[in-house]
């Protein structure tokens, strides 16, 4: 079985290819236990272990890295840029930073965890470290790096 999502039909374990959204692992499990309608991931770990996940795909980043990090996950599989985006697991910083509800510009999101940061005792250097990395890539970058240095909720 190559790398890549599939569901269980009776004819077998079929392909999707999805064009857009998140994979996201929510349990690993073995070919034998996936019921009929599932859906999962294959992927040969560098040891050349097939590893076997149930699957979910969400549209939404915040909502992927989120379930991601709620069911323990390293990475999720980003579709549109087919590649993996790590999970952070643990902030770099013990500070909730809500939003939800909020306004969702990128420098609304990039104010909003710098200045809980700021209060929570973080220095220039990080500050600038923080503002430096959110502004390095694209606004899913940015969503990114708020979950690495804050619990974002």
């Amino acid at each position: 079985m190559e790398d890549g999502t599939y569901q269980k039909t009776e004819a077998g374990f079929i392909p999707i290819i999805a064009k857009s959204g998140y994979w996201v692992g929510v349990e690993e499990t073995t070919l034998d236990a996936i019921e009929l309608g599932e859906t999962f991931g294959a992927w040969t770990d560098s040891t050349g272990f097939l590893w076997i996940d149930k699957t979910v795909r969400l549209s939404n980043l915040t909502n992927s890295l989120l379930l991601g990090k709620l069911f323990k996950q390293k990475a999720i599989y980003d579709v549109v840029n087919q590649k993996e985006m790590e999970v952070c697991l643990m902030p770099k910083y013990d500070v909730v930073v809500q939003l939800t509800g909020r306004d969702g510009n990128a420098f609304a999101v990039m104010g909003a965890v710098k200045s809980a940061l700021k209060k929570s005792g973080a220095t220039a250097s990080e500050l600038g470290e923080y503002v430096s990395a959110s502004m390095s890539g694209d606004y899913d970058n940015l969503l990114r790096v708020a979950m690495e240095w804050v619990e974002v909720k």
